[in-house]
């Protein structure tokens, strides 16, 4: 005659009725899991607070980190307006089909900021 074992439903692997199972498995206390990576870094970072390089002083460390996120903002603000400019002529027709028929204004729209920005480095220098 076979005996029916009771399975506990939140945790199969323990059947109900042994009186030492939970002792064999101790489910109740498992060991703490150490702190992920991110969290590691950002204990890291504040022990050193914020330092990019740890042997040079805190006023060289801010205007390292200002310099990064100037550079970064600029990239920023580059991506959005191309984002912007292909979004209205990849979304206006009109606009699309004027820029396919004058093929010379694409390429002088290419080489302006170049202009723009060789004069500017004339005239101020």
């Amino acid at each position: 005659m076979a005996m029916a074992m009771a399975i506990d439903h939140q945790n199969p692997d323990i059947e109900l009725g042994h009186k030492n199972n939970t002792e064999n498995h101790n489910m109740s206390n498992p060991p703490p899991l150490p702190p992920p990576y991110y969290q590691q870094q950002q204990q890291q970072n504040t022990n050193n607070n914020m330092m990019l390089y740890p042997n040079i002083d805190a006023d060289e460390n801010r205007r390292r980190w200002n310099f990064i996120r100037k550079v970064y903002s600029i990239l920023f603000m580059q991506l959005l307006l191309t984002v912007a400019i292909a979004g209205v002529v990849v979304f206006y027709h009109p606009l699309a089909l004027f820029l396919v028929r004058t093929p010379g204004l694409l390429i002088a729209m290419a080489f302006l900021p170049l202009i723009c920005k060789s004069l500017c480095f004339f005239l101020i220098c």
